[in-house]
């Protein structure tokens, strides 16, 4: 009967030892799952900042482009406005030499006019003159011509 009880007991302590084996087993399942289960998290939260980061970098490549046809836009604007602007330039630099060309034409005019009328003015006088010596022209032909007849007069 010793024997039984020391098998059972010897049976009891085996059992006892797989159940503390089986606990210890089951223990290391749930710490393996929990440790898996951290893992696959630890995977997603690192796919999730993988793409968070992605789309972060994506922004800023976006905004990088975007500026650079800004600027590019701005560039052609810039030419397109200096463009216009040397021209308004040339157009005044025209401008002011038409401006100047006038003026010195009109300074010509002006002393062309000037000089005219004085011509006007010598050849109204010399005009008068011409009238004034016809004038005395005729007077000495009549002057002439009774001289003429009375020394007919005086001969005959």
């Amino acid at each position: 009967a010793e024997s039984a009880a020391a098998r059972a007991a010897a049976a009891d302590a085996s059992g006892a030892e797989l159940a503390s084996e089986a606990e210890q087993l089951r223990q290391r399942a749930a710490a393996a799952e929990e440790a898996r289960a951290a893992d696959v998290a630890a995977q997603e939260e690192s796919r999730r900042l993988v793409g968070a980061e992605r789309q972060r970098v994506a922004g800023m490549i976006y905004k990088e482009a975007l500026q650079a046809r800004t600027l590019e836009e701005q560039a052609a604007q810039l030419e397109t406005l200096t463009a216009q602007l040397g021209e308004a330039q040339a157009a005044a630099a025209g401008r002011d030499e038409a401006i100047a060309q006038r003026r010195a034409m009109e300074e010509s005019l002006a002393a062309l006019s000037e000089s005219r009328a004085r011509d006007m003015d010598k050849i109204l006088a010399l005009d008068e003159l011409l009238g004034e010596g016809r004038t005395s022209r005729l007077s000495l032909s009549a002057v002439l011509g009774c001289l003429s007849a009375v020394s007919r007069l005086s001969l005959g």
